[in-house]
């Protein structure tokens, strides 16, 4: 028979264990490894999950060949030498000029800022004039771009997964459901984040996962289950892009990297 002693310590220790489960189960954004680096979380089915934020101060602009523009790049999945499987960025389109083609790849933009622009495809005109509300088309069309009145800032996602592109306000506390890789945008505002990927109840974050115009975070799972992204906006008026990158096809021959 146990002591009273020995017994409160062991049930002591079963509430300590239990709450210690609970909160490995909800991975915070804002951890490090030894190296600085975040790490991938890892649930209690050992499945991997990539959480990491991508600061909009560590992108560098690129300069399109064409010079009407650059591209600041947000993520990117399957990168080599040949091509990538997907990509999202924020492009400033500073003048009129075409796009250059991505056949057997999907394209979707977002105009962020500006007055807008008239996108040429295959001879036919569409008009990318409200902000944030996405336009798909074909990225292997001839497109071309005229500019109404001065630059734009456009979210750009290039991709041979399909991918889809939805814009929210959120007004309070917001859960963004994850399958596979997805990629949160700040549009506008700033926001705080959590991550829960096995129905735990939200997790307080810190000033590390505040997040402020341009940022990102990416979550790359490496199986079909679902978790959640906890989004809480700091400021009236935030706009969020949720990018949902879907099941990969195979690769078009020829893909190439370029704008």
């Amino acid at each position: 028979m146990l002591g009273l002693g020995e017994l409160v310590f062991r049930l002591v220790a079963g509430v300590a264990f239990r709450s210690v489960s609970r909160l490995d189960r909800g991975h915070r954004i804002g951890q490090r490894s030894a190296d600085g680096a975040p790490p991938a979380r890892t649930n209690r089915d050992n499945s991997q999950v990539s959480v990491r934020v991508l600061r909009a101060n560590d992108r560098v602009a690129v300069p399109w060949r064409n010079g009407a523009g650059s591209t600041r790049e947000v993520a990117v999945g399957g990168a080599d030498e040949s091509g990538f499987d997907w990509r999202v960025s924020l492009a400033d389109i500073d003048r009129d000029g075409p796009f250059s083609s991505y056949d057997g790849y999907t394209r979707v933009m977002t105009l962020v800022q500006g007055d807008g622009l008239e996108l040429i495809l295959d001879g036919v005109p569409h008009r990318v004039e409200r902000r944030n509300e996405p336009f798909a088309f074909d990225g292997g069309t001839p497109a071309m771009c005229r500019l109404f009145s001065g630059p734009v800032l456009a979210l750009n996602v290039i991709g041979r997964r399909a991918s889809g592109v939805e814009v929210i306000r959120p007004t309070g506390t917001t859960r963004i459901d994850a399958t596979g890789a997805v990629v949160a945008v700040l549009l506008d505002g700033a926001a705080r984040l959590s991550a829960d990927f096995e129905g735990t109840a939200d997790l307080p974050t810190t000033d590390a996962d505040e997040l402020g115009g341009y940022d990102a975070v990416l979550i790359d799972r490496a199986d079909d289950e679902t978790g959640s992204l906890c989004l809480a906006p700091s400021v009236v008026g935030t706009v969020v892009a949720v990018v949902r990158i879907g099941q990969a096809a195979d690769r078009p021959s020829s893909s190439r990297l370029r704008w």
